[in-house]
């Protein structure tokens, strides 16, 4: 019998907690959805199996609140490539996937990402980039209406968060890597 994630927690979850949860829920739902036709992420580098159960995955760590819910952040993956980093720092993801979603979102992409992600650096904002749970439970209801409407709620809560020339949308692969 293998255990639930709830089942080792020895404290109850606070209303900020719970809300990320249930968040983190709808954005892998809507997230496998919008990707469904295609593979995953880093199929050109690993070959996946396109048999594989497919996950939502994360560029920059679950950990940075800024960008964990970015659109451009989370992409359908196998199972294989979702759980195959041994540490936080990812050293087998990093590169590959940093070419992946610069050709999946447009050049630069992944850089903008990880600016976003490290304000602490002077690469991106130098405000709380925190969520509260009324923004959450907004962006939960908008996830469940699709893509576009998640999309639309995000950028209007984080407008510094869009990238130059992203297209909404749209999750097909970019065309211009000049």
């Amino acid at each position: 019998m293998s255990l639930r994630r709830s089942a080792w927690r020895t404290h109850e979850r606070n209303p900020h907690q719970k809300a990320v949860r249930r968040l983190d829920d709808a954005v892998s739902l809507m997230v496998r959805e919008r990707d469904r036709d295609i593979l995953c992420v880093l199929s050109f580098e690993n070959g996946c199996d396109p048999g594989n159960r497919m996950q939502c995955g994360h560029f920059i760590q679950r950990e940075r609140m800024a960008t964990r819910f970015h659109p451009m952040n989370v992409n359908k993956e196998c199972a294989k490539c979702n759980t195959s980093h041994v540490s936080g720092y990812r050293p087998d993801k990093g590169f590959p996937y940093s070419l992946a979603i610069d050709a999946k979102y447009g050049n630069g992409a992944a850089l903008f990402l990880y600016s976003l992600s490290h304000p602490k650096h002077g690469l991106g904002p130098s405000s709380d980039e925190s969520w509260d749970v009324s923004e959450i439970e907004q962006l939960i209801s908008a996830a469940s209406l699709g893509f576009r409407a998640y999309a639309q709620l995000y950028y209007s809560l984080r407008p510094h968060h869009r990238f130059p020339g992203e297209v909404v949308h749209s999750c097909a692969p970019a065309t211009d890597m000049a």
